[in-house]
């Protein structure tokens, strides 16, 4: 929990505001990794602010696999909705009909 007590630089809080003024749920991380150069943010740096911003639950980024770490999700509550529509048991509720979100049929 040091990331907790460790202070963050000013760039690092303005880089993750320009990225959640984009209004969308999720990015490639391409396209994040574009979106931090054009703040002056190496691509190095960039993956020690997705990882420290995911340690504080602000998104969510999982460096450790080579699929994951493509993706850089910047709604934590948007992928807990996708999910459930993914392991929602139609059988157990057929009254209840829920679509997967249009964001997440395009990825």
């Amino acid at each position: 929990m040091d990331y907790i007590t460790n202070p963050v630089k000013l760039a690092w809080m303005y880089f993750l505001d320009s990225l959640l003024e984009r209004g969308v749920p999720c990015m490639n991380l391409s396209e994040v990794e574009v979106a931090a150069q054009a703040s002056g943010i190496s691509k190095e740096e960039t993956g020690k602010i997705l990882e420290f911003f995911h340690e504080l639950g602000c998104i969510v980024y999982f460096s450790e696999t080579e699929k994951l770490s493509k993706v850089v999700i910047l709604d934590p509550q948007w992928l807990v909705k996708a999910l459930g529509c993914v392991i929602y048991d139609q059988d157990f509720n057929p009254n209840y009909s829920r679509k997967l979100p249009r964001e997440l049929r395009s990825k």
